[in-house]
């Protein structure tokens, strides 16, 4: 018996095949691969949509490695969402920008922000940077170790 996933990622072809090499690490193959396209919210003349590509695998449930595999799947996750959940915090660069061209209440509004980029930055270094580094190790070694199962 199969069983099938469907997943949705940014439509770039890096990070559909990143996304195709993770899956086929734990069994999965690729059974399609749509580009969609859905409504985002409007305002008064424009229409705003996100972009997406909506993968679907499949694989073999009566596979000797499905149990173990399944696991290592799950472990993979769960790092997967501790090593998103320690990133590092997002650059001050793009939104400079924008607070300069604003004047006055920009330039308040920059001091404010900056003054809680660089605590968020201090804090990350302290405390997440670390663990976010061990976490993509540890991703690393659990798609190793189910690749190997898998391609026995």
């Amino acid at each position: 018996m199969k069983e099938t996933k469907t997943v949705q990622c940014y439509p770039s072809d890096e990070a559909v095949n990143e996304m195709m090499a993770v899956y086929a690490d734990f069994g999965w193959e690729l059974v399609s691969n749509q580009r969609c396209r859905e409504a985002d919210g409007s305002s008064e003349n424009y229409d705003y949509y996100k972009t997406f590509n909506k993968l679907t695998f499949s694989r073999e449930k009566s596979n000797i490695w499905y149990d173990e595999v399944s696991k290592y799947e799950n472990n993979y996750h769960t790092y997967e969402k501790l090593y998103e959940d320690t990133s590092r915090p997002e650059d001050v660069n793009k939104k400079m920008y924008v607070c300069i061209v604003l004047g006055p209440i920009g330039w308040i509004l920059l001091a404010v922000y900056l003054s809680k980029t660089k605590k968020a930055l201090k804090k990350w270094e302290e405390n997440d940077k670390d663990n976010h580094y061990k976490y993509y190790k540890e991703m690393s070694a659990i798609r190793e170790k189910a690749s190997k199962l898998v391609n026995a």
